[in-house]
């Protein structure tokens, strides 16, 4: 009775150490996919963000350099009426 009742505890401490990481390993592989997807969608904003904002930096360039141009051209003028 004795060697029953240690072998089954034995048998129960080796079922309980082989099956309590499998489930633990399952919610450690959707923890680290959550996260991936998680940084990965915010990598994909900061990106959308960043090309919007190269976009109207261009077009503030592309301002700037009218206006130098309408600027220089009525110098220009001034000039030839002076």
């Amino acid at each position: 009775m004795v060697f029953s009742l240690m072998d089954s505890l034995y048998q129960l401490i080796a079922f309980v150490f082989f099956v309590v990481p499998i489930p633990l390993l399952i919610v450690a592989a959707i923890f680290i996919y959550r996260t991936v997807k998680r940084s990965e969608r915010r990598a994909e904003e900061r990106l959308k963000f960043e090309k919007e904002r190269d976009a109207f930096q261009r077009r503030q360039a592309e301002l700037l350099h009218e206006m130098n141009e309408r600027l220089i051209r009525i110098e220009n003028m001034l000039r030839e009426v002076e």
